[in-house]
């Protein structure tokens, strides 16, 4: 006898094309997605330091730094990454190979929750293959980071939560989801977005699980237990403190509200993004699977557009953080791990309509447009000089290429760069940079002990600009400094260029006071 509850939806096997996935085949499959993926970022892998967070993070894990407390720590992955140093290697090449194998096991788990809700293989292939590709998936699977490992954590959740109804949604099911839940959290607060999705799942499929009198019960003890905390425990005040207003600050997220104008530009630029992530073939079966999982199975497909909306909503209304020229595409990832399993679901059916021969040739396609995609961006817009990236223009850095192509594969420009400021600047000197070059510096000095005399000072903390002009006059008369820049667009120069001097010093611009104007042409090392 079957052990399903009343209610659950059970696709008819005259919707699938081929049986449920067994779990031997589903170890195979998985085995084989995440061989598949893995040799794909490997092949693409950043060969070290990457500029930014990646440089930043591999830094907190080199040191040992272990932060808890702000949406902006992440601890689960120090604690992974301080298990990679006592392999030989680069740090850096360490790190960004652990974060492709996260990327790897996310897809693992795509495929495993698209392969259930789609009914079929095709359907988990095509989600994986759609995801792999995706632009920002890629781009962030090949470099250290965060994102790879929270992608982990939400499709494993997805997986268990769908699984849990499959076989007969017992309360004591919940345990594991729950669980992948809170460690989750460790690495990314950003997760925390999915508990939306989740409980309406949940209470869809068990409604008797949350009734109102367990759930009001169930709130009013954790009320309750909350604030006798926070009176009894002051650190657990100042903790909350710490997590609201950051930095990073929480409540930005939650009560900025944006006007009309700026609101309009930011989802334009939201849906410009998932284009870019599932070009042509990719988007049309996205929404051919949305509609599908709506009409067989609503309350997975609930499910899967909270979790999106959810996440998107919050990060779209922060109109503050403008897309162009930063990465808040990063905090898209989740919209596209949902994303990519309707597109899987999609050829699946397609595959259905179509037959086995043309399923297959689409799952090709799934992969081979988008690479295309990327490489006729990149040419485009480079013969016809167009900046739609709008980053910072960097030394050895090709902008256009290293943001809009995913693969980093040769890419040193970040080593390069703080090799060159290091040959340039003179010894005791005060290097003023913004985060992104200024975390390659403190790498190089810190895990490899680079130039331990220069004193690297950022431009900027929690995004608030230091007063630069403040500390060129303290500095000026003692001590060399530059501007790791070309540039006034990232610096608050105002005080600083009159009354001195800015020269240029290959990757550098030196701050030269009228005292030492004449002598400094005659001293200055070389510019490359």
């Amino acid at each position: 006898m079957s052990d399903r509850k009343p209610g659950l939806p059970l696709a008819r096997s005259s919707e699938r094309d081929e049986p449920v996935p067994s779990c031997r085949e589903c170890l195979r499959d998985g085995a084989a997605v995440f061989a598949l993926a893995l040799g794909l970022y490997a092949a693409t892998l950043a060969p070290g330091v990457v500029w930014g967070d990646s440089a930043s993070l591999a830094v907190h894990v080199a040191t040992g730094r272990l932060d808890v407390g702000t949406a902006g720590d992440h601890p689960l992955f120090l604690l992974a990454g301080r298990a990679v140093l006592p392999f030989p290697g680069d740090l850096a090449w360490k790190l960004n190979v652990l974060t492709a194998i996260w990327g790897a096991l996310a897809l693992t788990f795509v495929y495993a929750a698209a392969a259930k809700l789609g009914g079929s293989r095709l359907a988990g292939a095509g989600a994986a293959a759609a995801l792999a590709v995706s632009h920002t998936f890629w781009h962030y699977s090949v470099a250290t980071g965060v994102r790879t490992l929270n992608a982990f954590f939400l499709a494993l959740l997805l997986w268990l939560v769908v699984d849990w109804r499959s076989k007969g949604a017992g309360a004591a099911r919940l345990v594991p989801p729950a669980a992948v839940f809170l460690l989750g959290l460790t690495n990314h607060l950003v997760l925390f977005l999915a508990l939306p999705g989740i409980v309406f799942f949940v209470a869809a499929t068990r409604p008797e699980l949350v009734r109102p009198t367990r759930a009001l019960g169930l709130l009013a003890g954790l009320t309750a237990l909350g604030v006798t905390t926070l009176l009894l425990y002051p650190d657990a005040r100042e903790a909350l403190s710490r997590l609201w207003y950051g930095p990073p600050p929480i409540y930005h997220y939650v009560l900025h509200w944006p006007g009309p104008v700026a609101l309009a530009r930011e989802i334009g630029f939201y849906f410009a993004y998932l284009v870019y992530q599932f070009p042509l073939l990719a988007l049309v079966l996205g929404i051919a699977g949305l509609r599908r999982l709506l009409r067989t199975d609503p309350r997975a497909a609930v499910l899967l557009l909270l979790v999106m909306g959810v996440n998107g909503t919050v990060f779209v209304k922060t109109t503050e953080w403008a897309s162009l020229g930063s990465t808040k595409v990063t905090f898209y990832l989740t919209d596209y791990v949902v994303f990519a399993i309707f597109a899987g679901i999609g050829l699946a059916d397609a595959g259905r309509r179509a037959g086995r021969e043309a399923g297959a040739a689409l799952l090709v396609a799934l992969v081979v447009v988008p690479i295309a995609t990327y490489a006729a961006a990149h040419w485009t817009l480079d013969r016809l000089g167009l900046d739609v990236v709008g980053a910072r223009d960097l030394p050895y850095r090709d902008e256009a290429r290293f943001f809009l192509i995913p693969s980093k594969r040769g890419d040193d420009s970040a080593r390069r760069y703080g090799e060159e400021v290091f040959r340039v600047a003179r010894p005791d000197a005060v290097v003023v940079a913004d985060f992104t070059p200024l975390s390659v510096l403190r790498y190089l000095q810190v895990v490899e002990g680079r130039r331990p005399d220069l004193s690297v000072v950022p431009s900027h903390r929690h995004h608030r600009r230091i007063d630069v002009a403040a500390l060129v006059e303290r500095e000026i008369a003692a001590r060399p400094v530059y501007v790791a820049g070309r540039g006034r667009r990232y610096y608050d120069l105002t005080g600083v260029a009159p009354p001195n001097r800015l020269e240029l010093r290959g990757p550098l611009l030196e701050v030269v006071p009228p005292s030492r104007a004449a002598e400094s042409q005659a001293d200055a090392p070389p510019s490359p």
